[in-house]
């Protein structure tokens, strides 16, 4: 059974991989490792409402974070959900929670 598991993982990161490729091609040269301690393990924040998930915000300091971004684009085109990058000071982040309305950048 744990076999199985770590196929369908395997398989899954693959196809992940193929998808976020033909935008940002950078991504296809990576291995399975390098893509999940950088493609994966970016830092951001995610905006749920009631109708489900409204955006994402990869951090800016990440050296991947753009890459990752273009790469989600085409992906996330026909969804409702906006992709994009953030400010990462903590400053900026507050002024922004504090502020009555989400600065979101939808270019990567």
């Amino acid at each position: 059974m744990v076999i199985l598991f770590m196929q369908l993982a395997h398989n899954v990161l693959i196809w992940a991989r193929e998808g976020l490729a033909p935008p940002e091609p950078s991504l296809h040269t990576d291995g399975i490792v390098r893509l999940i301690r950088e493609g994966w393990a970016i830092a951001g924040r995610i905006k749920v409402t009631e109708q489900g998930v409204l955006r994402v915000r990869l951090r800016q300091a990440h050296p991947r974070a753009r890459d990752v971004c273009k790469g989600c684009l085409p992906l996330l085109a026909n969804s409702h959900i906006g992709i994009g990058v953030g400010c990462s000071s903590p400053a900026a982040v507050l002024g922004q929670i504090l502020a009555a309305g989400w600065m979101f950048s939808a270019t990567c």
